[in-house]
């Protein structure tokens, strides 16, 4: 039930907000990071699963000022553990697999790890 409750709630935030369900398939940005994981931190929350989604970038570029390579997207407890979750927005399955992570997650389902790392915004970090 809680899969349907959270799969609904994200579509109607993302919808509202014109994000397609393969948004990030051609690539996507810090900035992209910064305005579109707010609502899937704020469906998560509307649901009643507590935890702290930050895309976690491989490097600073040069003049250390963004972030920059690879990314993965980890979801966060309370005490700062966490585990890497699926990215949404990649193909049209990548929201289901991002639900099932949360979930998991959310149930206990998961290892979780200390990962150390610098916040450089609201939801990105290396």
């Amino acid at each position: 039930m809680k899969q349907v409750e959270l799969k609904t709630r994200l579509e109607a935030l993302l919808n509202a907000n014109n994000v397609g369900p393969t948004q990030w398939k051609e690539g996507y940005t810090s900035d992209d990071v910064e305005r579109i994981l707010p609502l899937f931190q704020k469906g998560m929350e509307d649901c009643g699963i507590q935890g702290d989604l930050y895309m976690i970038w491989d490097h600073y570029n040069e003049e250390f000022d963004m972030v920059t390579g690879s990314s993965y997207l980890w979801l966060f407890n309370k005490e700062g553990l966490g585990t890497e979750i699926s990215v949404p927005l990649l193909e049209e399955d990548s929201l289901d697999s991002f639900i099932e992570d949360v979930l998991s997650f959310h149930e206990g389902k998961t290892t979780l790890q200390h990962l150390d790392f610098e916040l450089v915004d609201n939801f990105n970090a290396a």
